[in-house]
């Protein structure tokens, strides 16, 4: 934790893509509330700061500002990908797999017409599901993103209609991630030669990170509240 570990001033290795892309300083920040907690404040230009794509409302978590993607850091090591995750196609069969996951688990879901109309029940077809980005590793574990859109409805969204992100394994089986989650980078972090993923928490009231590792069987996660 930055609090214990990192009371100082920190040299740390900007990754992203399995690539180094810079470095940067950070001093311990001021924690007030409870989303601060063990941030770090950066040194130096903000010109100087590594980032990646332009600005976009996919990180933005439950705020309506367009902010810089998240990137990882590291305090020691280099950054690399052993697994080659990427966006990649997947087969029609393994995208159906993973819509029978998601109607099993959705099993009630509401819509409405517009902001000011009640919610009623929605028996909602496989078309209806989204695929919202996909992926594959070299190691043949496929990763897939689906929701539901066309949410009217006054208020924070139902499950439904958040990210729900599937993990495939090489012998085809689905087992649902989480919902509420943007795919923020993949790589070997803890450097045993296997690909780890990290995930953005993006919910109402809720943010942070869950990290997967062990061929997704373990993660570990740091999600705070907002108030």
């Amino acid at each position: 934790m930055a609090g214990k570990d990192f009371d100082s001033l920190t040299e740390w290795n900007v990754a992203f893509d399995g690539k180094q892309i810079g470095k940067i300083k950070t001093k311990p920040g001021n924690s007030s509330y409870d989303s601060q907690v063990d941030l770090q404040d950066i040194l130096g230009p903000k010109n100087k700061i590594p980032k990646v794509g332009k600005l976009t409302s996919e990180f933005a978590t439950w705020s309506d500002y367009q902010v810089q993607r998240p990137l990882v850091t590291l305090f020691k090591g280099h950054a690399s990908d052993p697994d080659k995750w990427r966006p990649a196609p997947l087969p029609n069969e393994l995208i159906s797999k993973a819509r029978i996951e998601f109607k099993n688990k959705y099993t009630n879901v509401s819509k409405c017409k517009d902001e000011d109309s009640t919610f009623t029940p929605w028996k909602y077809k496989d078309e209806d599901i989204k695929v919202y980005k996909r992926y594959m590793a070299n190691s043949n574990w496929k990763l897939i993103a689906l929701h539901l859109t066309d949410n009217k409805c006054d208020g924070p969204p139902e499950e439904a209609y958040n990210q729900s992100w599937y993990a495939v394994s090489p012998s085809g089986e689905v087992t649902f991630l989480d919902s509420g989650l943007a795919l923020v980078d993949a790589g070997d972090y803890d450097r045993d030669g296997k690909s780890e993923v990290i995930f953005q928490v993006s919910r109402y009231n809720r943010g942070g990170y869950i990290l997967f590792y062990d061929k997704f069987k373990q993660r570990e996660e740091n999600i705070f509240g907002y108030h």
